[in-house]
């Protein structure tokens, strides 16, 4: 999943009644936080892990991931 995606879903399911992606938008959330980053707090490119390196795309994707779920 990408970040922009998850920031335009995150928006789309703000909108919807029920918030019906906000289970899975937390998921990968977790997930990202959990299995993707590293002890600096830098985040990889899956999500799922492991991480691999840190570059400002990657970045920049894992926060659009995590403020889709504020």
């Amino acid at each position: 999943m990408a970040g922009i995606f998850a920031r335009n879903l995150g928006e789309l399911d703000a909108l919807l009644p029920g918030r019906p992606y906000r289970g899975y938008l937390l998921a990968q959330a977790r997930s990202a936080y959990q299995y993707a980053r590293n002890s600096s707090d830098q985040y990889g490119t899956s999500w799922s892990g492991p991480f691999d390196q840190a570059s400002i795309g990657r970045q920049e994707s894992a926060v659009s991931l995590l403020v889709s779920v504020l």
